[in-house]
């Protein structure tokens, strides 16, 4: 009795032997496969956090289209952009929500990366909301390859530059009024420059005028005065033309010639103008402005009494 229950007590110790080595050979090929699998897993959860965090941040709009240019998928901040639920956009394409003209320049950057041309693109663009609004984005797209049919999926990131652009828009407006006022008031003080300029000559041509008048009333009138006062009236024209001429040179671009100026006569004409519109007004010529010459005369320059 004894040999046979030392017996049964072997053969028990010998099944669990057997059965902890199975055991241990059993783990020891499945336990890589479980490792790997958990590995897949975790990587797959971290692919989704992601993949969720990047489509709900509240900073840029992301849109996934398919090869029919349809959306697939659009973030929420892109749906607030443009004021479509994620079911209605499935129903349009981007080309739907965009402006003529746009719309052909994205049908063409489209085209192109369907066809493997073009890896991505990049453009400033308007959208046109649900409700009529239209709101400015910068769209950045980069060309997806799609696992199973290996065509190239567009994915685009889209920033909302709305407020951007209205500053822009805002701060040109005021650029171009401020150019204007300026323009308006170089305008004013060329108009008052030309004004002054042609009113010297022919002022002086009027008190010419009246002196020539005044000499022929006499009874014996001054033939040789009133020769003079003729001459000092062409001199006056040939003035106002050099004037004209010299605004249009101006606004021609052309470099103005310099030529040297006669003082006395210069001074002479500016009596004229003087008497003509003072003609009452006692008049004394000093020879003060012969020292004035002196003063500002030209180094080198020699000057007579």
């Amino acid at each position: 009795m004894k040999r046979r229950s030392r017996g049964a007590t072997g053969s028990v110790k010998l099944q669990r032997r057997t059965t902890a080595a199975l055991t241990r050979r059993e783990a020891s090929k499945t336990t890589p496969r479980d490792n790997s699998s958990a590995a897949v897993q975790m990587e797959l959860r971290t692919s989704e956090e992601r993949w969720r965090s990047l489509l709900n941040n509240p900073i840029f709009g992301v849109t996934f289209l398919d090869e029919n240019q349809r959306f697939i998928t659009t973030s929420q901040t892109f749906q607030n952009m443009v004021g479509y639920s994620d079911e209605e956009l499935r129903q349009l394409t981007p080309l739907d929500i965009s402006v003529p003209g746009e719309r052909e320049i994205n049908e063409n950057f489209f085209s192109q990366m369907r066809q493997g041309k073009r890896q991505h693109y990049e453009m400033t663009k308007q959208l046109r909301c649900k409700n009529g609004k239209l709101v400015w984005i910068h769209l950045y797209v980069f060309a997806i390859t799609d696992r199973k049919s290996g065509t190239q999926l567009p994915f685009g990131i889209a920033f909302d530059i709305t407020e951007k652009k209205q500053a822009q828009d805002a701060l040109l407006e005021t650029r171009t009024e401020l150019a204007r006022v300026a323009r308006m008031n170089q305008l004013v003080a060329m108009t008052g420059s030309i004004a002054h300029e042609i009113k010297q000559p022919i002022a002086a041509i009027v008190a010419s005028a009246k002196a020539g008048l005044r000499w022929l009333e006499r009874t014996n009138p001054d033939v040789d005065e009133t020769r003079a006062v003729l001459q000092a009236i062409v001199r006056d024209g040939h003035r106002v033309d050099g004037v004209v001429n010299g605004i249009r040179t101006m606004f021609k671009g052309k470099a103005a010639t310099r030529v040297s100026v006669d003082l006395n006569k210069l001074i002479l004409e500016v009596l004229v103008f003087a008497q003509g519109e003072h003609p009452t007004w006692p008049i004394e010529v000093k020879p003060i402005w012969m020292t004035i010459y002196r003063l500002y005369r030209p180094i080198g320059c020699s000057c007579s009494k």
